[in-house]
């Protein structure tokens, strides 16, 4: 697997039962981070300059406005912020994102770092139409949000309980073939 971006291997004996954890880092372009990077300067620099007129809005030291700019002031000020969040989340999961598969010989644990939930368990005897999907030839495809993790255009996709899941998006061909040989592994 020349050029593989998947890392499999084998956990301590300390965990139970696990028998192979597979690593799928994020993988975005270099400019990708440098972006999030630039737009997160820029967002400090507004989110000090919103925050130092909110200040001096409060206390009455600043331009002559009507008292009625404050709420409005504050209200931008807590959505600049909440924007703020959200880029340093992104800037986090293209640096240090990756997908985790923990593979025993009857589950499956699908966890995603840095974690915002419960691992998602699946029973592997259940797992149903294993096999290699493409966004290839889509002109639209969902590439928001953390279930990514790369910029190619393969995935994993199963059915489970009357419900398909698709992981590893994003991945190379090559890499989306392995996991599912893997996946077919007793």
């Amino acid at each position: 697997m020349a050029g593989s971006s998947i890392t499999p291997a084998h956990p301590p004996l300390l965990e139970s039962g696990i028998e192979k954890r597979i690593i799928i880092p994020v993988r975005y372009l270099g400019y990708i981070r440098v972006l999030l990077w630039v737009w997160l300067a820029v967002w400090g620099v507004v989110e000090l300059a919103l925050g130092w007129n909110l200040v001096s809005l409060l206390r009455g030291s600043g331009p002559t406005a009507p008292e009625s700019t404050a709420p409005e002031g504050l209200l931008l000020f807590f959505f600049f912020t909440l924007a703020g969040a959200f880029l340093a989340w992104r800037l986090l999961w293209v640096i240090r994102g990756r997908e985790i598969l923990q593979l025993s010989s009857d589950r499956l644990i699908l966890r995603r770092e840095p974690q915002g939930g419960r691992p998602v368990k699946f029973n592997r005897a259940r797992i149903r139409n294993l096999r290699v999907g493409s966004y290839a030839g889509r002109l639209i495809y969902p590439s928001w949000g953390r279930r990514f993790v790369g910029k190619e255009n393969c995935f994993v996709a199963f059915d489970y309980e009357g419900e398909t899941w698709e992981i590893a998006r994003g991945v190379a061909r090559t890499d989306a073939d392995y996991l599912v040989s893997e996946l077919r592994a007793p």
